[in-house]
């Protein structure tokens, strides 16, 4: 039977076959869990500083004289891919009542990057993050340095080495 467009059942019968085109479509909206990166390289911080293990980092290093750290944190995935700001502000969300006083987009790895720092307090204590974000090959990269405020210029040029000797093939 064949209806006519102002026949009385015909946006019935349409609306009713969307709904059955819609329900015969299968979404899987099933993401992967994301990966640490396996293909970086790095030139360990000098001493004083000591690897620490971290469950939240890939690698991460401690001065114990100063309490700066380094770190690095990776996540390797088809599915997701966050924007660099969103990658930084998950890491700067680790100190409270925070501010950014510098921020800028440059190329790291021959990539598109962001580098920012930032200062709060972590536990009432001031504190002071260098964030540099980048993804490159389905990962996403954020290397960090973090001090407190009144130490954090004493170990920067440690960081700037162990950026400079980063890789990602």
């Amino acid at each position: 039977m064949f209806f006519a467009m102002n026949h009385p059942n015909f946006k019935f019968l349409l609306l009713s076959n969307l709904l059955l085109l819609i329900g015969c479509v299968n979404v899987d909206l099933k993401t992967e869990s994301p990966t640490k990166s396996e293909s970086y390289t790095f030139a360990e911080p000098a001493k004083p500083f000591q690897e620490m293990k971290d469950k939240q980092t890939d690698q991460a290093w401690l001065n114990p004289d100063t309490g700066n750290t380094i770190a690095v944190l990776s996540e390797c995935s088809e599915s997701r891919d966050p924007s660099l700001i969103a990658l930084e502000g998950e890491t700067i969300q680790a100190l409270n009542s925070y501010q950014i006083t510098e921020s800028k987009e440059l190329q790291f790895e021959a990539r598109a990057a962001r580098r920012s720092l930032a200062e709060g307090t972590v536990d009432g204590i001031p504190v002071k993050m260098d964030v540099l974000t980048f993804k490159k090959n389905s990962c996403a990269y954020t290397l960090t340095y973090v001090g407190r405020a009144k130490g954090f210029e004493r170990d920067r040029s440690t960081f700037e080495n162990f950026l400079r000797g980063f890789r990602v093939p």
